[in-house]
Parts: C-alpha cells; structure tokens; sequence
C-alpha cells in the first residue's frame, strides 16, 4: 500500500503545475499561431505627435528665427512581413505645418500654413515575431512635398522645396487578442534644409523632427 502511494505521490504533486500550465501553454500556442509570420500584413491606425527638433533657420533682409509648433494627427501604416523577422513598412498621407518668424527687424508675425503630401518606406527587424510583445527597430526614407500653401494674413504667395529625408524607427507589438495588437513607436526623421522661396521673402530651414506614436493594430 505505502508502495503503491510512494509511485502515485508525484503524480499529486505535479497535477497543480500542470493545471497552472495549462492556461500559459494554450496561451502561448494562441499567440504563436496568431504571430504575423512571412507573407502576413499588419495595418496599424496611430495617433501621432510631431515634434520639431534642432530647428535652425536663416531669413534674408529682415533676420530672426522660423519657428513651428508640435503638433497632433492621425496616421496609418501598413507592414508587409517579408521574413517572420523582416518587415517592409509603408506610411503616407497629408500634413500641415504652421510657421511663424520671431526675433525679426521687423518683429514676430505669422508665416503660414504648409499642407505637404509625405510617403515613407521603412525597412524594419522584429525581434520577437512569435511572442505577445514584439520589439522592433528599422531604417528608412521619407519623400515630402508641397501640396498647399495658405500664407498668413499680409504675406505674399511662396513655395517650399520638396525634401528626402531619412528615417530612424523603433517600437514595439503587443498582442491583444485573436490578430488585434497595441502598437507603439518612435521615429526619428532626419531632415536636409530645404527653402522658403517668395517675393521679397526667402528663408532656409533645417529641422529634425520626433514622431512619437500610439494605436492598434490588425494583422490579416
């Protein structure tokens, strides 16, 4: 009898880790099969905060500063999985950004509003394809360009010069449920200057700009 309770005594004391487990492992397996894997797209709608960095300008005639606040938008990408790890992310859309000039001759005053069409490719590297939290990181280009410009009151037209510009990224994928995800990211955009060119009023500016980013995610 006291042999017969030494061989089934473990199998006691197992059946609670198997029990705490189980819900683990079924888990685990649910997020491995619902894991974006090769072939896999991943679309995640964000909101965005844009924030000017390390802004330097120079204004002919009149002097002073170019300056541009942070702002908020909307944004939507989409990721198309080469590899389980290796991603190709696309982003576009339009955006608006308010100038002003401060510390002039003439002293502060409103520029204008720019509205500039933008599209990006970003190669990324996920880490953790298979796992509820998948960091990422990536490199990448960015094409803007002119689509309106709304000068303020009392400044004559003028245009702004398209740019490339280069890309930092990085963020991460958290599982949710089924193939819903929070996503979270940080992009780094590396500008050139670029110019302000109107009558009577020309202006060169260089700005990198911080794109902090939070959202959900659908992978399909």
């Amino acid at each position: 009898m006291m042999r017969e309770l030494g061989r089934i005594w473990p199998v006691y004391l197992a059946v609670p880790g198997i029990v705490a487990l189980a819900p683990a492992s079924a888990m685990a397996a649910e997020v491995l099969l619902s894991a974006p894997r090769q072939g896999n797209w991943l679309i995640r709608a964000m909101a965005l905060e844009i924030v000017p960095l390390n802004l330097d300008s120079e204004i002919s005639y009149i002097g002073g500063e170019v300056d541009t606040p942070s702002d908020f938008v909307p944004g939507l990408d989409l990721s198309y999985f080469v590899t389980d790890h290796w991603a190709i992310e696309f982003q576009g859309g339009l955006f608006a950004r308010e100038y002003r000039i401060s510390k002039s001759s003439i002293g502060a005053f409103d520029v204008g509003t720019v509205e500039s069409g933008a599209v990006s490719l970003t190669a990324q590297y996920h880490f953790r394809p298979h796992a509820a939290l998948n960091p990422y990181i990536g490199l990448g280009v960015n094409y803007a360009w002119e689509h309106k410009v709304r000068p303020a009151a009392g400044i004559p037209d003028f245009r702004v010069d398209a740019i490339a510009s280069g890309i930092a990224n990085l963020g991460f994928d958290y599982r949710l449920a089924g193939n819903w995800y929070f996503s979270s990211s940080v992009r780094y955009v590396i500008s050139p200057a670029y110019r302000f060119e109107g009558q009577g009023f020309n202006a060169t500016v260089k700005v990198s700009t911080l794109v902090l980013g939070l959202g959900v995610g659908y992978r399909f």
